[in-house]
């Protein structure tokens, strides 16, 4: 389905225990940029609240940094660290 999102991901054999969370963690992080971008445009352009517009570009540059970082490091407890923290924070700011 997704696999040249997953290629670029650390790899772990299927029986794995860390093999769901690096999935996981990468689909949250996807998940999260479409939506940010989307919700970024539609405050910008439909409600012209730049404020929020600009919450939301903030938080998918931010996830796109996370993943990034999370592809060249491999560090599975410190990226599923900071994704729960930068949702928790977004949220809260809102």
């Amino acid at each position: 389905m997704l696999a040249i999102w997953y290629k670029t991901l650390p790899q772990f054999p299927r029986n794995h225990i860390d093999f769901w969370r690096v999935r996981l963690i990468s689909n949250i992080m996807l998940l999260v940029v479409v939506l940010f971008l989307a919700l970024s445009a539609i405050n910008f352009f439909a409600f012209e609240n730049l404020e929020l517009s600009a919450i939301d570009f903030f938080g998918a540059c931010i996830s796109i940094a996370l993943y990034t970082w999370f592809v060249k490091t491999g560090k599975l407890g410190t990226a599923a660290f900071m994704v729960t923290l930068m949702l928790t924070i977004l949220v809260l700011y809102f």
